[in-house]
């Protein structure tokens, strides 16, 4: 790179690219359902308030919009709500959430928002002009490209090779080409960001150059930016860095460090201004946010300097933060639970790693303006880089590290990347040439990929074709009216990887067949039952996920569908052979006469029957199957029932209705919390109406020949204790628990106004 040359055009080969960046760009944004892409509902409402009040939203806590982003600046809603006014949008569509997909997975389904039948094209309504914003979000992208683009052709002028990958390391990344194509204000800021590092690019190549205009200009771009979207304070944070270091090394005089810092910041708050004026004549604050007392704004630093900080570094989660900055950074789609393959994560390390290897020994090796442009890039890509990771150390969640508020510095990575490649084969002309063009080719085959063979099959539904043959189950309406179908089932036992590590599922494939379509979403609950029926774990999906709710359906349409389900009962009797009880349910609204307001509903449940091949009602169980007793390690940490010293309750079996005369039977499951426990009794007492002892059993665990004081941390111990009923007992008897030592001291329980006293439940005595 040969610093202070004259900037040579934009390349045949990177406009090709660019065109290539919009083109597939529309097409992630055809392939992607209405709704799937982060917070693309309080996006779109944004705009659709706009367009129809002419007005900018208020700021509500109670407000209606899924995900609502009234609180953010209005820059982009404002560009794509004028681009996209001329829709008639009066259908006024609102999407229907699946409720049972927020766990980070594709084990409920990909989508966020059910599929319903104004997705087919041709589009019209509030489909289109989603649809048309995506579009408007594609063009802005676009002219990000165009930046980026010049930003590579003046760092790198006499290597046309090396500025084209930079383009395509910035244009065929896959998340960004997501982003592009959704409805968000990421691609306004990270538009805005390019334009910064270009007009930063050149003030630091041509000081000689550099007028007051370009000073000015610098301070519209923050302006606008701060009117874009909170990730923007990074930006601010670049200029400051980025006048100090060119006064630095410019030695400016007092006078005209002033005058260039009145240069950029004037036009900065003149054009942000109104904004946060009113904002504050609204909230009293200058940051608008839909939670008045978000601790991130009014105390910014407590948090991140002691309980957040401290956080991150013991439990050890700082490396998570990365991770998962790195992985939504090159490809996580939807609302960030469609991924990319595990190999295509371990390419974009490989090329990031050692691109940014190679840079930094470029670096080392330049000659001192090559040097100060290098550092220009790291400092713009660290600015952005540092709101994002302050958040997530502040709200003690990875999570909130995201890529795509790296956006903004996406030039800055680009080249920083290009030009580290480049300097492995720098020497080789030939060798060069080939890695530039093959990997800007290898980048663009597989942008291409990426929706077809990822995105499109997460949000398909797989219909199959099956001989005639009678139906495992069918459910029916109350109306008798036939809904659906089970053809067939599979399960299986199986180790799934989650945050917590590998855990048991129950891996689960039903065929089913629909019969007919409704008028309301029914919804599959699925249920592992293991001994006694008892409970192992469940789950609750709309068919297939949500790509195939009821309200979709076509009569006679065949469709596979996947549950996962996780085994999370705790102190299960394994292993079992287990079963899956299939429901299909709906949910209806009663009146509540019972509160003060007549016309509030209450959101009940109502179950279909189910029949047998022969009509005969049934219970809707199938396909047994073994769950294996799950290894230590893989045990899940569910809150007990209560806690007795160091001893868990898990499980209580109490009968709820006696005679008198008779007797009782209790079954309690305890996990130890730790081993070495003291040797104690564990007793049952029934408590009379008046608080007095009527019933009483102490006992040794498991008739003395297993005493806590063996019990070993994490497994799990069952005791039964039979107490027998007085025949003059009468009324409701209270159940109360605990373990005493020999000396007679009980094991200590959280509650010091309990006597250390575990209360099981009443049982009623029946005449």
């Amino acid at each position: 790179m040969n610093v202070g040359m004259p900037a040579r055009q934009i390349s045949r080969l990177q406009w090709l690219i660019i065109a290539a960046h919009l083109v597939l760009a529309v097409l992630y944004g055809a392939v992607i359902p209405p709704w799937e892409a982060h917070d693309e509902t309080g996006h779109y409402a944004f705009i659709d308030q706009l367009t129809t009040e002419r007005a900018l939203p208020v700021v509500r806590a109670d407000s209606t919009v899924f995900l609502d982003q009234s609180h953010q600046p209005p820059l982009y809603y404002l560009v794509a709500g004028a681009l996209t006014a001329w829709v008639d949008r009066r259908d006024h569509l609102q999407p229907a959430i699946n409720l049972f997909a927020f766990d980070g997975s594709n084990r409920h389904g990909a989508r966020i928002v059910l599929r319903t039948a104004n997705e087919a094209f041709p589009w019209h309504g509030t489909v289109l002009a989603l649809h048309a914003a995506r579009i408007v979000s594609a063009l802005l992208s676009g002219v990000m490209m165009c930046l980026i683009a010049q930003i590579a052709t003046q760092l790198f002028p006499t290597s046309p090779g090396t500025a084209a990958l930079a383009t395509a390391i910035a244009a065929f990344n896959p998340q960004v080409l997501f982003m592009a194509a959704m409805v968000n204000n990421d691609v306004m800021v990270s538009l805005i960001g390019a334009a910064i590092l270009l007009v930063a690019v050149r003030l630091i190549q041509q000081p000689d150059q550099s007028s007051a205009g370009r000073f000015v200009l610098l301070g519209i771009l923050l302006g606008l930016a701060l009117l874009s979207k909170r990730t923007s304070y990074g930006l601010v944070l670049f200029a400051a860095l980025l006048l100090i270091g060119l006064a630095w090394r410019n030695r400016w005089t007092l006078g005209h460090m002033i005058g260039r810092t009145l240069a950029v910041v004037g036009p900065a708050v003149l054009i942000s201004a109104p904004y946060f004026v009113r904002n504050l004549t609204l909230y009293g604050t200058l940051i608008a946010d839909r939670k008045i007392d978000n601790p991130l704004f009014t105390r910014p630093a407590a948090t991140l300097f002691g309980e957040g900080a401290a956080v991150a570094l013991r439990d050890g989660w700082v490396s998570q933060i990365f991770i998962n900055g790195f992985r939504t950074f090159w490809g996580t789609f939807g609302w960030g639970n469609v991924p990319l393959p595990g190999w295509a994560y371990f390419a974009f390390l490989a090329i990031t790693v050692t691109g940014s290897i190679g840079f930094v020994a470029a670096l080392w090796r330049a000659d001192t303006p090559r040097r100060f442009v290098f550092i220009g890039l790291v400092t713009f890509f660290v600015s952005l880089l540092l709101p994002s990771l302050y958040q997530a150390v502040f709200f003690q969640n990875p999570q909130l590290f995201v890529g795509r508020y790296l956006m903004p510095a996406l030039g800055a990575f680009a080249c920083i990347v290009a030009s580290g490649l480049a300097f492995w084969v720098h020497w080789r002309p030939a060798l060069s040439n080939w890695l530039d063009r093959g990997l800007t080719a290898a980048l663009a085959v597989f942008a291409l990929v990426v929706p077809l063979a990822y995105l499109q099959p997460a949000y398909a539904t797989r219909l199959v074709n099956l001989p005639p043959q009678p139906a495992l189950l069918t459910f029916e309406t109350s109306a008798r009216q036939p809904v659906a179908q089970v053809l067939s089932a599979d399960t299986a036992f199986v180790y799934l990887q989650d945050r917590e590590g590998p855990r048991p599922y129950a891996h689960v494939r039903l065929v089913w067949r629909a019969l007919q379509r409704t008028q309301a979403n029914f919804v599959f609950g699925l249920s592992v039952l293991g001994y006694r029926n008892e409970v192992l774990g469940q789950t609750n999906q709309y068919p297939a996920g949500g790509n195939y709710p009821t309200t979709a359906w076509n009569a006679g349409d065949m469709f596979e569908d996947d549950y996962y389900i996780l085994i999370d009962k705790p102190c299960a009797e394994l292993p079992v052979q287990a079963r899956i009880n299939v429901a299909v349910f709906e949910q209806v609204s009663i009146a509540d006469t019972s509160l003060p307001n007549p016309s509030t509903v209450m959101p009940m449940v109502r179950a279909l029957k189910a029949v047998d091949a022969e009509s005969r009602d049934t219970l809707p169980v199938v396909t047994p199957f073994r769950v294996e007793q799950s290894p230590p390690m893989f045990k899940i940490w569910v809150p007990p029932v209560a806690v007795m010293g160091n001893i868990w309750l898990r499980q209580v079996s109490l009968p709820t209705t006696t005679t008198a005369g008779s007797r009782l039977t209790v079954t309690l499951a305890y996990e130890p919390a730790q081993s070495n426990n003291p040797p104690a009794k564990v007793f049952v007492h029934l408590l009379g109406p008046d608080g007095q002892p009527v019933a009483q059993q102490d006992q040794v665990p498991h008739e003395g020949f297993y005493p806590t004081d063996q019990w070993v941390a994490g497994e799990c111990v069952r005791e039964t204790i039979v107490l027998d009923v007085p025949a003059t007992a009468s009324g409701t008897l209270r159940a109360m628990t605990g373990f005493y030592t020999a000396d007679g001291t009980r094991f200590k329980t959280p509650d010091e106004d309990d006597n250390d006293l575990v209360e099981l439940g009443s049982v009623q005595v029946q005449p």
